[in-house]
């Protein structure tokens, strides 16, 4: 009798099968890692400018009550830089580092609070994302 050697078309086909699963798997696992990957940069990037934003008005109030309480009329302001001038929504081409809105709302509690929220989105392939960052000032030097 004679004897064989090699592999069958079938034994092939199995191989390659199961080869391109494995394949798929891994290429799919590196994917969802690198989309992970990018939101936590963004996430932490929006925080970083939520909070500097924050900081900045916090410097305003420190440099005088009326700097903050004069524009605390519940309106939200764009601040593309460190500035409260201008009202209303931002426009797409006032982006921070052509992907983050920054906007802040800063509204009257009572004659010596006010309430702060500033709100920073970004979009990415998953869709629109924001973080938020609340606090209140006091018009503590009075």
């Amino acid at each position: 009798m004679k004897k064989e050697h090699g592999q069958t078309l079938i034994e092939m086909v199995v191989v390659i099968g199961v080869l391109a699963l494995l394949i798929t798997g891994i290429v799919s696992i590196v994917t969802f890692s690198v989309r992970n990957s990018s939101f936590s940069q963004s996430e932490a990037q929006a925080n970083k400018y939520s909070q500097e934003a924050v900081e900045w008005i916090r410097q305003q109030r420190d440099g005088g009550w009326d700097n903050i309480y004069s524009k605390a009329d519940g309106s939200v302001r764009c601040m593309q830089t460190l500035t409260l001038n201008i009202s209303g929504n931002c426009p797409q081409s006032s982006k921070i580092a052509d992907t983050f809105i920054r906007e802040a709302t800063l509204t009257r509690i009572d004659n010596d609070t006010v309430q702060i929220d500033v709100k920073v989105g970004w979009t990415d392939s998953r869709g629109t994302h924001e973080s938020r960052t609340s606090t209140i000032l006091t018009n503590w030097k009075k």
